[in-house]
């Protein structure tokens, strides 16, 4: 019996949905390992910033046992430079603000709106559109969990984040974030460019994700939530 090495590279910070990643991407995994009866062996690669996703994954370009999963948007912009798995989660580009605040979704596109922003995701370039036209005050933060606490402290006003983040923060829903291609968003996982890893582990994403343990684990980790994950998913179907 052959036994691989493989590398995930993700983000730390252990919310209860990069959690419910890490077990998703080890289930995928045993169901191929019991298909080629081959054993495997894992070393997670840390990162405190989404950024360092990218240049993680990047430095092990040239190795076909590397992947990162941390609920990573897939985009025609990223799509150039990686490949993607089938998506395993959908949801909604969203706005957010605090739960005591009194803002309405009448108040994100006022001017001088301070808007948190994760630097390298998919909303840090509408952000740079609107701070050019003097709309609002982009506050940028390396990660979704900072981006939180400057909420937590009033730094900012509205949070920009995808569906999910309510799922992991105690933050109040206000609204879409509509942009020109769709305000729907999918997750997949991410490979070098090239990768044959992403052919291995597709056929097992497409089993998975339609079977009870996969509802099982949505449920676990996303408690009442992963309702409304199935919600958004069949919407995308139609």
């Amino acid at each position: 019996i052959g036994q691989t090495h493989f590398n995930i590279v993700r983000i730390n910070y252990q919310n209860k949905f990069e959690i419910f990643e890490q077990h998703f991407i080890l289930k995928l995994f045993e169901l191929e390992s019991k298909q080629s009866k081959e054993k495997y062996t894992f070393r997670f690669i840390n990162t405190n910033a989404f950024s360092k996703i990218f240049v993680a994954l990047d430095s092990l370009k040239k190795n076909d046992n590397s992947l990162a999963i941390c609920n990573i948007s897939i985009t025609k912009k990223r799509l150039k430079d990686y490949d993607f798995s089938t998506p395993y989660m959908y949801n909604e580009l969203s706005v957010f603000k605090s739960v005591k605040s009194k803002l309405t979704k009448d108040d994100i596109y006022k001017k001088n709106m301070r808007w948190g922003i994760t630097r390298f995701s998919v909303y840090e370039p509408f952000a740079k559109g609107y701070e050019h036209s003097n709309k609002i005050m982009p506050i940028y933060a390396n990660s979704l969990e900072l981006s939180y606490k400057n909420l937590q402290s009033g730094k900012i006003d509205f949070l920009m984040g995808d569906y999910i983040s309510q799922w992991i923060f105690p933050i109040s829903y206000v609204a879409p974030f509509k942009t020109q291609e769709s305000i729907l968003d999918t997750y997949g996982i991410m490979y070098p460019k090239g990768s044959k890893l992403k052919v291995k582990l597709d056929k097992y994403i497409l089993y998975f994700i339609k079977s009870p343990q996969f509802y099982d684990l949505v449920r676990t980790y996303l408690g009442e939530a992963g309702v409304e994950y199935y919600s958004i998913r069949n919407m995308t179907a139609h």
